[in-house]
Order: C-alpha cells, then structure tokens, then sequence
C-alpha cells in the first residue's frame, strides 16, 4: 500500500543485469511495470550510482565505494553525524578500501 516506489540503488552497469536475470517475470516480476495500488508510480524504480558519489538518506550519509571483484562491485561508507563504518562483500586485494577503512577514526572526526 505504498506511495512510494521501492528504490534499488545500483552500479548503472548492473541495471540491465538484474533487469534481464532478476525482474525478468521467471525468478521475478518486473516491478517496474506493475502501478503501485495506491498511485500512478512503478513499485520499482531503479536509481544508478556510481563510485564515488555520495547519497544523502535523511541524515545518513552513503558513499559507493570500488570493490576489487570479477564483476563490478561496491562497497559503501555509511556516516550519521560524525560516526562511521565501511561494508563490502566479497572482494580481492583492494588497497584504496583498506586506505579508506584506517582513515576512520572512532574517537573523533573522521577523515575522507
């Protein structure tokens, strides 16, 4: 019943992927086609990220960072107010996340 898509924030190379082996009507519907009950919008809306940017989510802070993977992949810098934490899935020797990973530190400011 909501009025609100849901949203999937992804790499803009991956939308094509999880439309074609995902949202394709066999392991899923195509939510981006099926009206929402309770208005005109998509159930789904795609939004692309890329790495780097930073999302502002009420007042959480995402960065999608790089993973080192065989398929493009991200990790993210998730930030509220001056506390923060790094996460990402599975991934190779990655030396510019583990940079990013000392930079933070629990005691005080943290750096970018």
């Amino acid at each position: 019943m909501s009025k609100k898509p849901l949203k999937v924030y992804t790499l803009s190379k991956n939308i094509d992927t999880l439309k074609t082996y995902l949202f394709n009507w066999s392991i899923w519907p195509d939510f981006e086609k099926i009206k929402q009950k309770n208005g005109e919008k998509a159930s789904l809306e795609f939004i692309a990220v890329e790495f780097g940017d930073t999302l502002q989510l009420d007042d959480i802070e995402v960065t999608i960072i790089e993973s080192n993977h065989t398929v493009d992949t991200c990790g993210f810098k998730i930030k509220k107010n001056d506390q923060a934490f790094v996460l990402t899935g599975d991934t190779f020797i990655n030396h510019e996340f583990a940079s990013l990973t000392n930079t933070l530190n629990h005691n005080s400011s943290i750096k970018p």
